[in-house]
């Protein structure tokens, strides 16, 4: 869909997901006249209050290159009419009033009948196949630049983890086997890992002096020494990195997420 709306003299693309009217956080920084990655911070600040599938959808890297020809390597975040209230709700300038009352009256609530959703019905092969390329055009791009060594490795790994979900949710029968086994528990790393990179770029901050930061943090209000006893106590062995402490301590969890909210401010 390449139709366009006008919002206070702006014109914004329509979009469609899940048969209602989405927005992306750039289009809400652009129609509010806001700094670039507004919106995105105010959503991860505040993404607890946020429902998945109600307040906002996350469509896939195909599907975002698919119906919007936008490239998403991370998949591509669509905020509901709900969420985007919910979203600008601190935002209370002349324009951001005008704003939401044309976003609601003339886009969210002005939607047309949706014929059958543009949703490309791809079998799981075919998915995988179109990520794998996917991954490979981009590994080519980063290949040669050893600053980005770290980067890529990443990306290969965001990616292997994207398509097994999508294996797992298919199960073709090849995979059924896999059905015994226990899911693994995301780890802390795992739940804040694009928190953290963005981080490191938007800070221009090396990892482990951001790690050094979470554990000098952690180490005002806990025993770090006496965190790790406790570890080797119930596992047989030390910590392989410093930052392991803050995987195994829910306490160290939560200052290590206040460190990253500090940073995204």
């Amino acid at each position: 869909m390449n139709e366009m709306v006008t919002i206070e003299n702006t014109e914004m693309q329509i979009r469609e997901y899940e048969g209602q009217r989405v927005v992306t956080f750039k289009d809400i920084d652009t129609v509010h006249q806001r700094k670039s990655g507004t919106a995105r911070n105010t959503f991860s600040r505040n993404k607890r209050h946020f429902v998945l599938g109600e307040d906002y959808f996350v469509c896939e890297t195909y599907e975002a290159k698919n119906m919007f020809g936008i490239t998403a390597p991370n998949g591509l975040t669509l905020l509901s009419e709900q969420g985007y209230l919910m979203l600008v709700k601190p935002f209370s300038d002349d324009l951001s009033w005008a704003v939401q009352r044309q976003l609601v009256n003339s886009y969210f609530r002005q939607q047309q009948p949706v014929v059958e959703q543009q949703k490309p019905q791809l079998t799981p092969e075919e998915v995988v196949d179109w990520k794998l390329n996917d991954l490979h055009k981009r590994v080519k791009e980063l290949e040669g630049d050893k600053s980005d060594k770290l980067t890529l490795i990443d990306l290969k790994l965001n990616d292997l983890h994207r398509r097994l979900k999508a294996l797992e949710q298919e199960k073709p029968a090849k995979f059924q086997g896999l059905g015994r086994l226990t899911p693994r528990k995301d780890t802390w790393y795992e739940k804040n890992r694009s928190r953290i990179w963005r981080i490191r770029y938007d800070k221009d901050i090396e990892l482990k002096e951001l790690y050094h930061i979470i554990l000098e943090e952690c180490g005002k209000y806990y025993d770090l020494e006496e965190a790790e006893r406790l570890y080797r106590g119930q596992n047989g062995r030390g910590f392989i990195y410093p930052i392991d402490v803050v995987e195994h301590f829910p306490e160290l969890q939560e200052i290590a997420n206040q460190v990253l909210d500090y940073f995204e401010m």
